[in-house]
């Protein structure tokens, strides 16, 4: 009986605790509720525009890509009908990585504060992405 009557009370004293806790927060974050629902709606906006953002790098991408091929066949079509034709540099697999890896290393290469990137990761970036290159060719 002694063991029931204690966990009665335990659950008493939690409850007029948690009842407490409510009726604070009700009262002092009524003011607040004006600022509580403008932030949610700013949360919901930024998801939508990163979801935007995220749509239209993958655009960006395929654009990309797209330009690179177009180009190589406008570079196949010129070399057939000139006299003096030149071997392109790059092949098409090649170019694709090398735009690839440029596009998501562009901040830490090309950035502004050169402070904050090394020269020598800088070049450690480069490496990477010509030994990136330079395997594709192997596999091609």
């Amino acid at each position: 009986m002694e063991a029931h009557d204690s966990k009665i009370e335990v659950n008493s004293w939690k409850e007029n605790i948690f009842q407490q806790l409510l009726s604070r927060n009700k009262k002092e974050g009524g003011c607040f509720s004006d600022v509580f629902q403008a932030h949610t709606r700013l949360l919901e906006t930024a998801d939508l525009y990163h979801d935007k953002a995220e749509q239209l790098t993958e655009h960006v991408d395929h654009l990309k890509q797209e330009n690179v091929q177009l180009r190589c066949q406008a570079g196949d079509n010129m070399a057939s009908t000139e006299k003096k034709t030149r071997r392109p540099r790059y092949k098409l697999r090649e170019l694709e990585i090398l735009i690839r890896e440029v596009e998501l290393n562009k901040w830490t290469i090309f950035g502004r504060f050169p402070s904050i990137v090394s020269f020598e990761k800088k070049n450690n970036i480069w490496r990477r992405i010509a030994q990136k290159v330079c395997l594709s060719y192997s596999v091609i």
